[in-house]
């Protein structure tokens, strides 16, 4: 311990681990009595909300850490084709004792889903709001781009079969441009 002298983190190194759909960001450093500047050294800019994770405005304080010489923070963000949801996780234990949510044993904003040897398996349920804006958009647009998709080769398919594409009636031996007889549709002629 460095005497009476308030303990604070200066976090030295910044790593950074892409893959499909999974963002890992790692801050580790060292704690010591020095104060550390306003916007700290060494790691770029991400999200404002892992910034300020990483930055410790969400962080408890040194005094709640376990004064075990190092620290470790890590926050995976999740998504795609846009990170859309995150969670942090503090390796060195620096939450221990904090159980009030956004805080969940080893994680911050994530839902233990499943034990592992070190912390756990972490559901993420912080989001990222222009990711989450972003995805919802994609997917929504190729989920209607499908459905619009499906009902025309469903209309082309009955046609084909000569079947009403509303109620399915057997139009045989209706001319195409008649109502269907059945429910009154405009006819097979309509719909192509």
């Amino acid at each position: 311990m460095l005497g009476k002298e308030k303990m604070v983190a200066i976090w030295w190194t910044f790593d950074s681990e892409h893959r499909l759909g999974e963002q890992t960001y790692a801050w580790m450093g060292s704690f010591s009595a020095q104060e550390p500047p306003d916007r700290l050294t060494g790691r770029p800019r991400t999200f404002a909300p892992i910034d300020a994770f990483f930055d410790h405005t969400s962080l408890p304080g040194p005094e709640d850490r376990w004064l075990n010489g190092y620290g470790i923070n890590v926050a995976r963000a999740y998504g795609w084709p846009f990170l859309c949801l995150w969670e942090g996780e503090t390796v060195d234990g620096s939450n221990a004792g904090l159980t009030k949510w956004p805080w969940n044993g080893f994680s911050y904003g994530g839902v233990k889903i499943g034990p592992s040897p070190s912390l756990g398996h972490f559901l993420p349920a912080l989001p990222l709001w222009s990711g989450l804006i972003g995805d919802t958009v994609v997917y929504g647009a190729v989920f209607l781009f499908l459905g619009l998709l499906i009902a025309r080769i469903r209309r082309a398919r009955l046609a084909h079969l000569n079947l009403c594409p509303n109620c399915r009636y057997d139009r045989a031996g209706i001319r195409p441009e008649s109502p269907c007889p059945e429910c009154g549709h405009g006819g097979a002629a309509s719909v192509r």
